[in-house]
């Protein structure tokens, strides 16, 4: 009994996980590039360390079903670098 909901537990949370990252796969590609730069770009310098997760899990969602968009990913990538740097600096 024990097995059977642990399995189910498992599948919710991949499910939820799964809705999630379609979710952020949404708000960063739904729409034009600059939209997306502008949205990433605030939200690195607002909190890095989610975007740069964000950002990844975007980028590992978008190779696994073969979305090219090249200027979202630029743009993406331009954030998390931006979002890297913040968190390399020390505050001052």
């Amino acid at each position: 009994m024990r097995n059977e909901q642990a399995a189910a537990d498992a599948a919710l949370k991949a499910g939820d996980a799964h809705a999630y990252c379609a979710g952020l796969l949404q708000r960063y590609t739904g729409s034009s590039a600059d939209d997306c730069r502008i949205t990433a770009g605030l939200a690195a310098d607002r909190d890095p360390a989610t975007t740069l997760c964000e950002i990844s899990l975007v980028l590992n969602e978008m190779n696994m079903h073969g979305i090219e968009k090249k200027a979202h990913r630029q743009a993406l990538a331009k954030a998390g670098r931006s979002a890297l740097k913040a968190l390399a600096e020390l505050p001052a």
